[in-house]
Order: C-alpha cells, then structure tokens, then sequence
C-alpha cells in the first residue's frame, strides 16, 4: 500500500500568519476587533472611529469645500475662482489629523496595508454622497521622478477599488492623461495662483475613444488647480462633463 504523502505546509500555514488567529486592531484607537460586526469597516475601524471620522456630509458641488447647504453650487471659497472647468467636485474627508497621518505614511512611508482602509474610506464616502458614478475613471497623473520615487500612483489605487465595486464606470489599463512637463514645482510649497501657473500647459490627452464623462481620481484637492487644469484639457478634447473624486479636501479660507 503506498503512503500519502502528507502536505505539512497546507495544514500549518494558517496558524503561521498571525492575521488568521490575533485579533484585528481598529487602525484609529488600537482596540481589538472581533469581526463580529457587519459592514464595510469590518476588521478596519471599530464603530466609535468610524462615525467620529471628519466625513463631509454636505460640500459645494463647484469646489467640494464643507458647507451647511446640500448641492450648493458655489461657495464664499470658490467664488473668486477664474475660469472654473469642472463640472462637480466631490471630497469625502477633510484633510486633517488622522485622515492625514494615514495618507502620508500610506505615500511616502510604504504602508501599504493601508490601502484597504483608504479604499474603503474613499467608496463608501462617495456613495454616501450620492455621485452619480458613471463615465470613465482618470487617476491624476504622477511625474515620472515622483512614481519611480514612490513605485505606485496613489490615485490609481483609489480609482481602482472604486472601479472594483461599481459596474457603471471603468478605468482605462493606461492612462489617457499624461505629464508633456515632468520638472513643474512642487506644488505644496506655493500659493493658490502660484499653483495655477505652476500646471498651466502641463498635460495632454492621448484617447482612442473619447468619452462624454470623465471623474477625475485624487488623494487630496487643496486649491483645486491640478484638477482644474486636466479639466480644462479635456473639455477641450471634447469630453462633455468632468468631475473630480477626491479622497480627502484641505479647506481654504473662505
């Protein structure tokens, strides 16, 4: 009779990874997380964490900065806003203390278990919030230097796990919107106008097929100048309506 060879490594991996056996840990408080409890923060975030978040709950459509009015279009921010192109701004978080610790370890520390968590944030955000999801996804580009530094496009994450749950919108494998200027200035060390000149002419459009709706894809909107500007590209294009999904909102002084 031959003997069965026994596949040690299928029976004991499971212990091996501490995941499969420890309790999960709330990424803001550190409690322990049972996975009892149902729901998209399931073994992320604990209850108390997850509706204490800075979720923006109303914004305006124009700039996506918080506001007490729902679908207000414009807003004493953005009032002075010259030649405005997008169409709808949607944040779900304003950029402040833990949103931003997460999104700078997550960019510039490696932490990439946190991209479940952010993808998540990011999602149910925007479906609370009731976006009319349709059209093609468009992750705002990195330069070169920047995604070799970092070996991954923050915004490409986040569009795909939005293109992951919703059937409606579809995210191109290579991305129509491209850098033709890499060595433009760091853009967080300059003032909003600085911003809008520092991306003036930056990108260019490369469709096979034009789309009639286009979301732009973004960690955080400060000035909104970066956005602006690819929208302006495409609706020269010819692209009909541009939005703009956008993690997390820095708010500017009214």
């Amino acid at each position: 009779m031959q003997s069965r060879k026994i596949n040690w490594r299928t029976i004991f991996e499971p212990w091996l990874n501490p995941g499969n056996w420890l309790p999960c840990q709330c990424w803001q408080c550190g409690q322990g997380l049972q996975g009892d409890s149902e729901g998209p923060f399931t073994n992320l975030l604990c209850y108390s964490c997850e509706v204490n978040l800075p979720w923006i709950r109303t914004h305006c459509l124009r700039c996506a900065q918080p506001t007490l009015n729902t679908s207000q279009f414009g807003c004493s921010a953005c009032k002075n806003y010259p030649r405005w192109h997008l169409d709808e701004c949607h944040s779900v978080l304003r950029y402040e203390e833990t949103i931003r610790e997460w999104l700078i370890g997550f960019k510039f520390f490696q932490q990439t278990k946190l991209r479940k968590l952010l993808g998540t944030l990011f999602l149910e955000g925007v479906v609370n919030q009731g976006v009319e999801l349709t059209g093609q996804l468009v992750p705002v580009p990195l330069s070169k230097s920047r995604l070799r530094q970092r070996q991954f496009n923050q915004a490409q994450l986040l569009a795909l796990e939005i293109q992951r749950h919703s059937s409606t919108v579809n995210l191109p494998k290579t991305n129509p919107i491209t850098r033709k200027i890499q060595g433009s200035s760091q853009a967080t060390t300059l003032d909003i106008e600085l911003r809008r000149k520092n991306v003036q002419n930056v990108f260019e459009v490369h469709f096979t097929k034009l789309p009639d709706r286009v979301w732009l894809v973004d960690d955080v909107m400060t000035s909104g100048a970066t956005l602006n500007e690819i929208a302006r590209v495409l609706k020269q294009s010819g692209v009909a309506f541009v939005g703009s999904l956008t993690l997390a909102r820095r708010l500017l002084d009214p």
